[in-house]
This record gives structure tokens, sequence and C-alpha cells, in this order.
């Protein structure tokens, strides 16, 4: 029996002193009532009170070097196994000086593609996590702790509190578990490796993709980027979870009613358009966590510019495309080895790399041991069944298609122009210029990794849709159309939509509203 009230059972589970029963684990605040020692949150063995991390060593200059290999040295800088510099503010110096600035969520995506987490624990290319202690825990839960030992998934991982980490920014009411994650009060799991498990078990990924749990992707709304789940909730980009039977959750908890009312975590109810208090941040559900038009789900923006795809390629802005093998695809379809050499293309318009693997003009790689990797991860087996990126084993299933540069021939509108310097131009006024980029009207030039550069030299803010607002007052949309203030949207076939919703095709000629435009 607890100062406050609460009641740690002989079970493990928690009473509190409303009379509400908590399973095993729930994490208690810590009481301190004078003249007696500070104790555990509750006696359930689950409590997250951070412990001293095993295996440190003080360095000569006062440094002290953990059995991760970073090295935190008196000023509170840190220095990381790539020879990086972790500044006070989370910024990260790279060996060459450039700076890598944190995400909402305290997440620093390293040059290579490996993610520094605000913990101090840092997620390897291949998804495993490398623990504070040294220890690994593997993408299926295996862990292999500092002294060698392999244990079983689901087994205990410490939380520890390393010098000049903040760890996450949870909403209050969190609820440490003893595997390493922590639960939330809306029923959503942050695991070990940075993404949000949702309580039907689909995954949100750190570019705002959702993973179901059978491995295929859920399908984004247009407008709002919200994510149908199998359970019948509904996603939104913010982490809350909208109900079937209508109220949406918060992930502190809070409930707002479908009248707008407010019930707050602790019962207390506000009237509608009262206004909530945030002081949290759910990773992977901040402003920087959007999907990347084109791109497969899980593909990451790194510090250079390029975008690292599922299955270990990076796309340059340029279009180029680095496979894992070193080898580099031109926008202009050649292959370079990793010494500069041209390799020629067979004659079906596919490569063969230098580990024997088949590059396919799609960016699928046919594997020697005749397995096809796709752009996002999934394998395709020579019999047709697939495995999907979360390990889900599929019969067969229908996969996506992605717009990924230098990876997608891509049929351009009727109309189009091939220039002179061998650039083609497109009947709604845009140039597709031989880089891959693609000239605006206005002088604007979107780049194949769906940045946009205005005529001035800035980078132009995408909107909440992925439009693009250009400089003489018109819109790019995502999907190629121009919109103009007056509400013409022009098509890249030159076909115009009205304001009315007629329609007048490239020839002039006048279709009634609702005719659909062929893309």
């Amino acid at each position: 029996l607890r100062p406050d009230g609460h009641c740690v059972l002989p079970d493990g589970s928690v009473r509190l002193r409303d009379g509400t029963v908590k399973p095993a684990g729930y994490a208690l605040p810590d009481v301190h009532v004078p003249g007696f020692a500070a104790g555990p949150s509750s006696g359930t063995g689950g409590s997250a009170a951070p412990v001293d991390i095993p295996g440190v060593q003080d360095l000569p200059d006062g440094s002290k070097k953990y059995p991760n290999g970073m090295i935190v040295q008196p000023d509170g800088t840190v220095i990381l196994p790539d020879g990086s510099l972790r500044l006070p503010d989370g910024r990260v110096k790279a060996p060459d000086g450039t700076i890598m600035e944190p995400a909402e969520d305290g997440v620093v995506v390293l040059k290579d593609g490996v993610l520094l987490l605000p913990d101090a624990r840092v997620r390897l290319l291949d998804g495993s996590v490398l623990l504070q202690d040294g220890g690994v825990v593997a993408p299926d839960g295996s862990v292999r702790a500092a002294d060698g030992i392999a244990k079983p998934a689901g087994s205990p991982v410490p939380h520890y509190k390393m010098p000049g980490f903040s760890g996450w920014k949870l909403p209050e009411g969190s609820l440490p578990k003893a595997d390493g994650t922590h639960e939330l009060p809306n029923g959503m799991t942050i695991r070990l490796d940075g993404l949000a498990k949702l309580p039907d078990e689909s995954v949100h990924l750190r570019d705002g993709n959702v993973q179901l749990p059978d491995g295929t992707f859920a399908v984004l709304g247009e407008r709002d980027q919200s994510a149908a789940l199998p359970s019948g909730d509904v996603l939104m980009p913010n982490g809350s979870l909208r109900k079937p039977d209508g109220p949406t959750v918060l992930p502190d908890g809070t409930t707002i009613a479908p009248d707008g009312s407010i019930q707050l975590p602790d019962g207390t109810r506000k009237p509608r358009g009262t206004a909530i208090a945030k002081d949290y941040v759910v990773p992977t559900f901040g402003t920087d966590n959007r999907p990347i038009p084109g791109f497969p789900p899980g593909s990451v923006r790194l510090p250079d510019g390029a975008i690292r795809l599922p299955n270990g390629m990076h796309v340059y802005p340029d279009g180029s495309v680095k496979l894992p093998d070193g080898s580099v695809r031109m926008p202009d379809g050649r292959l370079l080895r990793p010494d500069g050499s041209v390799t020629p293309p067979n004659a079906d318009g596919t490569h063969t790399l230098s580990d024997g693997s088949i590059l396919y003009p799609n960016g699928d790689v046919k594997l020697p041991n005749g397995n096809i990797l796709t752009l996002d991860g999934t394998v395709k087996l020579p019999d047709g069944s697939v495995i999907m990126p979360n390990g889900k084993p599929h019969a067969r299933c229908k996969l996506p298609k992605y717009n990924v540069p230098g990876m997608t021939p891509g049929v351009l509108p009727p109309g189009t122009v091939t220039l002179p310097d061998g650039s083609k131009k497109l009947p709604n006024g845009m140039t597709l210029r031989k880089d891959g980029t693609m000239l605006m009207p206005d002088g604007s030039v979107k780049y194949p990794d769906g940045r946009l550069q205005l005529p001035d030299g800035t980078w132009a803010k995408p909107m909440t849709d992925g439009s693009y607002l250009l400089s003489d007052g018109t819109v790019l949309l995502p999907n190629g159309c121009i919109k103009y203030p007056d509400g013409r949207v022009k098509h890249p076939d030159g076909s115009v939509r009205m304001p009315d919703g007629s329609v007048r095709l490239p020839d002039g000629s006048i279709k009634p509203p609702g005719t659909p435009i062929l893309q």
C-alpha cells in the first residue's frame, strides 16, 4: 500500500485509489514522503526508472566511453562511432562539417541513413536497434545482450538514461514496458526502433505511411493524410484515433465526442471549443513525417539530399541512383560500375550487376537465388508468392507501382514536343529536362525527389496536400496539373477544367461538367 493510496497487489497488478485495476507493469508516479527514502514506483519490477549503464570506461581527459561506442565529453558533446559530433542542442555535426538537424520528435538521420534516437539508442540500416549498453535487438524482437548471450523476443530491455540525451517527450500517462517499449494512453506503443505500433498491430512509419498487419500499406486520404485501419479506426496525422462509433482519442487519452465536447484523461469534461494543451510529441507524427510523393513507404531523406529506399538504393536530386553494390544508374539509363566503367545493357534493357543480380528498368533486382527485390523491400519468390517488408508472407499479392526517378520509364501525354536539346515540352507548358528535372512555366524547377526551387533560388514549402505555390500565383498540384487563380485547372495533356466543371480539350472543343480527363 503506497502513501498516495494506490495499491500494488501480489500478482503485480495495480489497484488505483479510485478502485480502477491496472495490469501488471503499470507505471505509477514516484512518491517522495519527507523522512523516507525514495523507492520504486511500483512493486512489479516493471518500473522504468533509469538504471546505470554497465561497462562505462573513464578516459584520461575526463570523458566517458560507453559500450555502444559513444564518448560523452565533459562539455556535454558526444562523439558518435562514425566520428560525428552530437552537440548539446541535439544537432549532429558530421566529420565533413555537415550539420544534421533533429526532427520534431528528436530523431536525427545520420549521413548513411542510420537513425540516432533521442534516448541514445541507434536504429541500424537492417532495422535492428543498438542499445546504450552495446546489446542489439533484432527486427524480430530477439535480443543479443551486451555479454553476447542470445535471448528470445520480448525479453526485458533496461531503460537507460544516457548523459546529454533527453529521451522521448511522450504524453503524460505513457507506460514504460519491460521490453523497452512505451505504451501511450490511447493504446499505441512506441517501439524500440522509434516507430509507432497501433492497437491493431499496424505500424506508422517515419515517412507517415502506415503498414497494415498483413504487410500491405494503407491508402492515405488525399486531403488529410488519414489512414483507415482494418480495426475500423481511422488514424489521423497527429496520432489521434477516430473510433467507428464517433469519438476521437488523442495520444494522451483525451477524448473528443462527435458533438465536440471533451473529456480529459483525468475524467474532467470540457465544452466544445475548449483549447487542448499539447506538451508532447509522438514519434513519427511530426510535421516532418510526410510521405515522399512517388517513393515507396519507408523511404528516408538523407542529409546529402538523397532519398534512401527500403531496398538500400539511394536516389539523388539529379536523378541518379546508387545501388547497394556501389554501381550508379545515371538519369540517361547508363549504369556505371564502382570503378567508373560503363556496364552495357542486356538485350532486354536490364543490367547485370557485379554480384550477378539483374537490375530491371523499373528498379526491381533479381537476386542470384531467383528472388526479386522490389523498391519497397518486398521480395517476390519464384513461385509467385511474396514476402512483405515486415516479413509477412502472401500467396499472391498485387504490388503497388512507384514513380521513383530513373526507375520508371513514364508515359508523357500526347502533344509532347521534343526540343533540340533533348528536353520534352508538355502541352501544359512544363518542360521535362534531360537531367530529370521539370521546368515550370514560371521558371521554377521541380526536382526528381519532389522538391521545388523557385526562380529566385529559394525552396518552396509544400502545402499539406503536397501542392506548391509558384511565383506567378498558380499552384502546382501533386498530379502535375496547374491551378490558376481564377479556378481553372490545366492538365499535363493541355486539357483545362473550367471553374464551372466543364472541360476544354486540347483541340478547343468544350465538354460538359463531369467529363473525365484521362491521365
